[in-house]
């Protein structure tokens, strides 16, 4: 598959990882109508396509069999690509999913470490594997024996290593956004307290499909606390200062789409506003896109990306992250 993406704010895709299954708690929510599944399951999964045995039609329309593959072909692919890019990873799976071991995060992770010129977007709907790993104390160890691993078998990962030892260390990798993706207040309060919990450069939140209103100012984790995710004022659960850095909001399209509502966008975009928060419209999805008159966006583009990172320079290339 190519590696060029069209979704809006991202300039790639890489997939390392390959197939998934739906998410607890959003059987009916945002994995019901997956476009990921839906590639998978029409386009790419027949007779010696690439997702054979991963998705299929059913009559209940298309559906992941469970299964999760690693792709070991195209694990070093972002060493390939010299010009920076915004890059989804994993795509058309969940890196967090329960069939994903933490020996292929390792080695992802590891990639991602040394392609410190790329930023990495990754988006679960596993957030609780998400805390799991990145906060556990033993992953950064294991994250740097892959990469060893991985510098001592290719040339190009050693040759990536010699930029990687001059950047400022980070772990989580500066490079990484970690996201969740939330539906509805459920899934927004089951979810988001564990992205906070993690020490990520960049933690960020899909809003896609949104199926019903949500307020981010106030998500309630499993213990009862409130914090305010959006102005970075911590609650009692945790550390002062921690928030989302970034909001997509988007609604459904393809078939069977189900609408969202043009108060729960603009009230979202109000928010973030209101919080200094960047926010990225990335569409209206294709019921409320026939309600304000375009294919599927909004009139007025609402595109921000977080500031500290959109003018990163790198200095093997020269260039700045806003000109990819």
């Amino acid at each position: 598959m190519a590696s060029h993406t069209t979704i809006a704010w991202a300039q790639r895709s890489w997939n390392p990882l390959k197939g998934c299954s739906m998410a607890r708690g959003s059987e009916l929510g945002g994995c019901e109508r997956c476009y990921a599944c839906r590639l998978a399951a029409t386009r790419l999964g027949g007779p010696g396509q690439p997702y054979e045995g991963l998705a299929r039609v059913t009559r209940s329309g298309p559906r992941w069999t469970g299964e999760v593959r690693f792709v070991p072909e195209h694990l070093e692919d972002p060493l390939k690509w010299q010009a920076p890019s915004r890059i989804f990873t994993a795509s058309m799976s969940d890196p967090h999913h329960e069939h994903v071991p933490w020996e292929w995060l390792d080695q992802i992770a590891a990639v991602i470490q040394l392609s410190h010129w790329h930023e990495h977007l990754l988006l679960t709907k596993r957030a609780e594997r998400l805390r799991e790993y990145w906060a556990h104390p033993e992953t950064e160890a294991r994250v740097h024996g892959a990469m060893a691993q991985l510098v001592l078998r290719s040339s190009r990962a050693a040759m990536a290593s010699r930029t990687y030892r001059q950047q400022p260390y980070r772990f989580p990798p500066a490079n990484l956004w970690l996201g969740v993706s939330v539906e509805d207040p459920a899934t927004a309060e089951r979810r988001i307290p564990d992205l906070l919990a993690t020490n990520a450069a960049v933690k960020w939140v899909s809003y896609e499909p949104a199926l019903a209103s949500v307020n981010f100012h106030r998500v309630a984790d499993g213990r009862g606390y409130t914090f305010d995710a959006l102005s970075r004022k911590g609650g009692i659960a945790f550390r002062e200062g921690v928030g989302l850095d970034w909001v997509v909001v988007g609604g459904e399209s393809g078939p069977g789409a189900r609408a969202m509502k043009a108060g729960w966008a603009k009230d979202v975009i109000d928010q973030c506003r209101d919080a200094g928060v960047p926010v990225f419209m990335k569409q209206a999805g294709t019921l409320l896109a026939r309600e304000w008159g375009c294919r599927d966006r909004k009139g007025e583009d609402v595109t921000e990306f977080p500031e500290a990172f959109r003018v990163r320079e790198y200095p093997e290339t020269g260039r700045s992250r806003e000109e990819c």
